[in-house]
């Protein structure tokens, strides 16, 4: 899993396209989309198709005035997820409660071990504003699979 780069394609592509809002056709009533190269560098035309038959749309380009498509360039976005301590008690609680003081012995329980034994990463400022505290969880490499 380490391998593998997380990018953030959906806060890159809302300064270079359109809002939904202001496309020429409604997403939700269109059966078919056709992906059409303009003849500009940069740019993908775009066509929805009410039905599968009908070859009646016009292609559009989706670009803000001034942007092209190969102006979304994505973040990474970290790896971890975001982790409270009171949610790591409470799954403390849980298990102790499901599984009986011993728990940690149980081998179905071993991720949930590896998460409450395990440095957290404290952040500064969350996003949400829940919590300025906001810890993280670095899933290990060791772990065989995972149930949540």
């Amino acid at each position: 899993m380490r391998d593998i780069q997380m990018l953030d394609f959906r806060s890159a592509e809302k300064d270079v396209l359109k809002p939904t809002a202001r496309w020429p056709f409604k997403i939700s009533e269109c059966k078919r989309f056709i992906l059409k190269r303009s003849k500009t560098v940069g740019n993908v035309l775009i066509r929805g198709e009410l039905h599968f038959n009908s070859d009646i749309g016009k292609a559009v380009n989706l670009c803000k005035t001034g942007m092209k498509n190969n102006m979304i360039i994505p973040s990474t976005v970290p790896l971890g997820a975001p982790m409270n301590r009171a949610k790591i008690t409470d799954v403390d609680a849980l298990l102790k409660k499901h599984f009986g003081a011993e728990w940690e012995t149980n081998a179905e329980c071993q991720f949930y071990v590896n998460i409450i034994r395990s440095p957290v990463i404290q952040e500064g400022h969350s996003e949400r504003g829940e919590d300025d505290n906001e810890n993280y969880y670095e899933c290990r490499d060791d772990t065989v699979d995972l149930r949540i």
